[in-house]
């Protein structure tokens, strides 16, 4: 059957949304955060096949399965979660393709090759955690093309994001395609002074991420700060023990970090090649200022030297 043809819908027709309490929903700039894959696979005939999941509630409407994060979640957690529930899938969590954004959710996507698919051969699948009164969903392998007209929503751009990765860096967790296409380096800044936060603003975009001022709980804050770093080139981090703890999760994704703090800081985290960390215990706020602003400047000179080897 041609793939392209195929609106028959669900068992039970579109299905009912069930109520979600919003105030649980992670948000930034208004926009619920979300994860999700491409799923992929070799045929054969050694051409990629991608995995579509039709919408529950709109039949003849097929997707990447994605989902939203839950509080305290991290966004690649999220996407191999929501993709084994979606469709069943399982596999190796590739390169992060970026950001899609609609009126209503940002979505952070990433590749995955699959090296499992329960009840493989059944294009029937029972999602446990519908957000709908019905749990069966169709999915399907389908080649590149087929899967083109198919695709609703950001679909198609996700698609073409993945189809961008050099074959042999679409497995690399390390890989972000995000960067590669960026004209402007983005950083992720906390903790810093409006002073601090503009002179760094010179050199790139800020990203925009909540702060503990916002009606949030700690673990939607932390979900929502995290996410943000899949985003960033680098992170300006000033303070205590919250940038502490910052400092090292953004050092574990590769992401350089200029640490600046008036406490001291521990050994293993002051040893990390990734962190350039400095005591500033100026009592004045001008010298203060200065000095922090002199570290900035150097960071990113060093940065912009790297991000263009």
């Amino acid at each position: 059957m041609n793939p392209c043809e195929a609106s028959d819908g669900p068992p039970g027709g579109p299905g009912v949304k069930k109520a979600r309490l919003e105030s649980s929903a992670v948000k930034v700039a208004g926009r619920k955060l979300r994860a999700g894959t491409v799923p992929w696979r070799w045929t054969a005939g050694s051409s990629v096949q991608v995995l579509l999941i039709e919408g529950i509630n709109t039949p003849g409407k097929w997707t990447f399965p994605a989902g939203s994060l839950d509080p305290g979640e991290e966004v690649a957690s999220c996407a191999a979660r929501e993709t084994q529930e979606e469709c069943g899938a399982s596999g190796t969590l590739g390169c992060f393709l970026g950001t899609f954004d609609t009126e209503k959710n940002r979505s952070y996507m990433f590749s995955m090759y699959v090296q499992h698919l329960e009840d493989d051969g059944n294009e029937a699948w029972h999602d446990p955690h519908s957000a709908y009164d019905t749990s069966l969903r169709r999915r399907r392998w389908l080649d590149v093309e087929a899967a083109r007209p198919l695709l609703k929503k950001d679909g198609p751009q996700v698609l073409e994001a993945f189809l961008s990765i050099p074959e042999g860096r679409r497995q690399d967790a390390r890989y972000r395609a995000l960067h590669k296409h960026s004209e402007q380096s983005r950083f992720l800044v906390m903790g810093a002074p409006g002073t601090l936060r503009d002179h760094c603003a010179q050199w790139g975009s800020i990203l925009e991420v909540p702060s503990s001022l916002d009606s949030l709980t700690e673990s939607q804050l932390f979900a929502a700060v995290a996410a943000a770093l899949w985003e960033a080139d680098a992170a300006v981090l000033c303070g205590g023990a919250d940038m502490f703890y910052m400092a090292g999760i953004s050092a574990r994704q590769d992401i350089p970090v200029l640490l600046i703090t008036g406490e001291n800081v521990p050994g293993l985290l002051s040893g990390d090649s990734r962190i350039a960390s400095f005591v500033l215990e100026s009592e004045s706020e001008t010298t203060f200022a200065a000095e922090a602003c002199r570290r900035i400047d150097d960071f990113m000179k060093q940065l912009r030297t790297a991000l263009t080897v």
